[in-house]
Parts: C-alpha cells; sequence; structure tokens
C-alpha cells in the first residue's frame, strides 16, 4: 500500500468538512422550524446558517468566498 499523498488528504478533508457544514445546515434550518424558537435566538441562527453556507461555498469555490 503507497503512502497516502498531500492531495488525496486534502480532498478527503474538504469532503469531511462538506459533509459536517451540510449536517450543521440541516439541523440548524430543523432548529429554525420549530415552534416556541426564542426570539433572541432566532436572528442568531440565522446568521449561523449564513456562515455555514458560505463556508461551504469557501471549500467548494476555493479563493471565490467573500
Amino acid at each position: 500500500m503507497s503512502p497516502r499523498r498531500p492531495n488525496d488528504l486534502r480532498s478527503r478533508e474538504r469532503r469531511v468538512q462538506m459533509r459536517n457544514l451540510q449536517r450543521a445546515e440541516q439541523n440548524l434550518r430543523a432548529n429554525l422550524h420549530l415552534h416556541g424558537v426564542d426570539e433572541a435566538a432566532r436572528p442568531h441562527m440565522e446568521r449561523a446558517l449564513a456562515h455555514v453556507r458560505e463556508a461551504g461555498i469557501a471549500l467548494q469555490k476555493l479563493g471565490q468566498a467573500r
């Protein structure tokens, strides 16, 4: 078995990061759809969701995120 090349490892790590970001987005969306979400918490979750989306864009399109 040959040792992993750095690019293979980076690619695998990006896939893991994307999967984690997708889970975070799903969980934040689910929280926002719950009844009785605290009014003070909602804007924070909405901003967190926006940040998670931006992080996903940054991973998919390296160098093109803001």
